[in-house]
């Protein structure tokens, strides 16, 4: 995780043209940067507390609703429920 926040340090201030970044960010910036990024932390640990059993349906399967429609997009075939039974 050091190495990856080293590399990004260096991606953003001495990157250059090669990454087309100039002058890199301010301490302001980066102060803010940190703050959303460690903001995730606190979030991801309130989401995996809560039970399965509390979120709705589609937001478990919506993943799996997505592949079937991309599927029968790809196949151009209607979505029908009773060859998914995902989509009802």
């Amino acid at each position: 995780m050091g190495a990856e926040a080293f590399g990004q340090f260096v991606c953003v201030q001495l990157g250059g043209a090669v990454f087309s970044v100039s002058g890199g960010l301010t301490g302001a910036q980066w102060i803010i940067c940190l703050l959303f990024g460690a903001g995730e932390i606190p979030w991801n640990l309130l989401v995996c507390c809560v039970p399965a059993d509390y979120v709705p349906d589609a937001l478990l399967n919506f993943d799996k609703r997505l592949e079937v429609r991309l599927h029968c997009f790809a196949a151009r075939r209607p979505l029908t429920c009773e060859r998914h039974a995902l989509l009802c």
